[in-house]
């Protein structure tokens, strides 16, 4: 009997663990389109990948229990407006070159909004599995000190 439930709780963390990769794929392209659309760099746009931790639940089963997005720090850069010649001071963008403005920079929001959007999937695919998990998405937004993110 126990053999049979530890093959169960296998497949289950199995289907999981695919579905919430998948997630991450899928919510990793629309990061990547967004940044298409909100900027220039192709380094930036071309090394956006998603990070899975996993570790072992009570059933010795290899478990996803953290999602990650790593990419160049141009990315933080555009979220907040900042880079050459623009620095951020007080929750606004300074400029600082002396020579005359080619162009304004504006913060532009291409990650935490793609985020927000596919969570309630998140939500669906942990509900479905583990009906008393919370989701704890704290520290996969790029944070602002003038926001609650």
């Amino acid at each position: 009997m126990s053999e049979i439930r530890n093959s169960q709780a296998k497949a289950i963390v199995n289907i999981f663990n695919t579905d919430v990769k998948n997630w991450g794929k899928g919510t990793k392209t629309k990061i990547a389109n967004s940044a298409s659309a909100n900027m220039h760099s192709q380094n930036l746009k071309s090394n956006i990948r998603e990070r899975f931790k996993f570790e072992n639940n009570q059933n010795g089963i290899k478990q996803i229990f953290n999602v990650g997005y790593s990419f160049p720090i141009q990315g933080i850069w555009v979220h907040y407006g900042v880079g050459i010649g623009y620095k951020r001071e007080g929750g606004s963008v300074k400029r600082t070159a002396r020579n005359p403005p080619t162009k304004l920079r504006t913060p532009k929001d291409w990650f935490n909004s793609k985020i927000k959007q596919n969570l309630p999937e998140l939500e669906k695919i942990v509900e479905e599995t583990y009906d008393n998990v919370v989701i704890n998405a704290t520290n996969i937004f790029i944070k602002d000190r003038t926001t609650n993110l």
